[in-house]
């Protein structure tokens, strides 16, 4: 099957994808919210799906995205969304800044659904080291390093508008090195993303264009959208922010709880030092004891794990020391979405 690898990177539509859901694990978590943004050739980026999904069972993860379980409860689920996000995606090529962990999940949604195998992907955050750009970093710090607008982190249509622009750059790049189609891509690698290159794309019609006025936080643009249905009671959830309340269960939906025993995190010593943009310290010290970890203040030969953000100090020093292992913030951020 040769499905991308004929194709022209400079020819082929792009399909930008982001989403945020009740938890890490797509065994049993949902998505809550969908943000998907076209990039058509020699054409600005456009956002032409962006809503809230009901995930059926009670909204967890309310600290990272400020999604309630109210906001989603009139909101349609993934199965009604099934044919506008088919469209989104029809044709083109599909890229997530962390592509891991958002097709992950928005596979196993499709296929509750439909048929459609996974599509041919691209992780613009493995890239970046691929192509020369920099290290594998945090969205915010690859916005700051290529000069792309980018605010309200952890928001599905402002985190793939930026990434979206993101792409410009990228694609910049695959000139200056010499990648001119997929298959030459294809070949710099054996990550899963440039094996999923010979796969074909989704195959959909799409309706006729619709303009419809959108404002999300990434930009103040009236934008194309593909279906102005598929802007599903978004617009007050960005023209101002939500009152923090207690979060209300929704009655009547199943409910699944990951077990903290089955975490990658589950039984480690970890020593925290430094400061890290997606955390503060309490919060990153209490999402890592509900995943079974044990938070130390000192490093000794017990620690396992040695998470280091910016300006570490001391402590790091000590790791090294003693062969103790340390992690940077993406690769904390990679465990996090790592299947418990």
């Amino acid at each position: 099957m040769a499905g991308l690898l004929s194709a022209s990177v400079q020819d082929t539509p792009v399909a930008v994808i982001d989403l945020e859901t009740t938890g890490l694990n797509n065994a049993f978590h949902r998505i809550i919210e969908l943000s998907i943004v076209r990039v058509e050739p020699g054409r600005a980026p456009n956002v032409v799906l962006d809503t809230l999904v009901n995930p059926q069972r009670r909204v967890t993860a309310t600290k990272i995205h400020g999604i309630y379980d109210a906001d989603v409860a009139n909101a349609p689920t993934f199965n009604e969304l099934v044919p506008s996000v088919l469209e989104a995606l029809s044709g083109c090529i599909v890229t997530a800044y962390n592509a891991y962990f958002d097709m992950r999940f928005l596979c196993s949604e499709l296929e509750q659904c439909v048929d459609v195998g996974m599509p041919p992907y691209l992780c613009l955050m493995y890239l970046r080291p691929l192509l020369g750009l920099g290290t594998r970093c945090s969205l915010t710090q690859a916005c700051q390093e290529h000069g792309v607008p980018y605010a309200d982190a952890h928001r599905a249509a402002s985190d793939a508008f930026a990434s979206a622009h993101l792409w410009r750059a990228y694609e910049k790049q695959f000139g200056d090195c010499g990648i001119s189609r997929f298959r030459d891509l294809a070949s710099w690698g054996r990550y899963k993303f440039l094996q999923s290159l010979s796969s074909n794309p989704v195959d959909w019609q799409i309706p006729e264009t619709a303009h419809c006025k959108l404002n999300p936080r990434a930009s103040e643009l009236v934008l194309p959208l593909v279906d102005p249905d598929a802007l599903i009671g978004r617009p007050e959830f960005y023209e101002k922010p939500k009152p923090k309340r207690r979060r209300r269960p929704v009655r009547n939906r199943p409910f699944i709880a990951a077990v903290a025993g089955d975490s990658v995190f589950a039984g480690k010593t970890i020593v925290l030092t430094g400061s890290l943009e997606s955390f503060t310290r309490p919060e990153l010290t209490e999402k890592l004891e509900a995943l079974g970890a044990k938070i130390t203040s000192s490093v000794s030969k017990r620690t396992d794990v040695v998470i280091a953000g910016e300006d570490p100090g001391s402590k790091l020093e000590k790791a090294r020391s003693l062969n103790v292992e340390v992690w940077d913030e993406p690769t904390l951020l990679e465990r996090l979405k790592a299947p418990v």
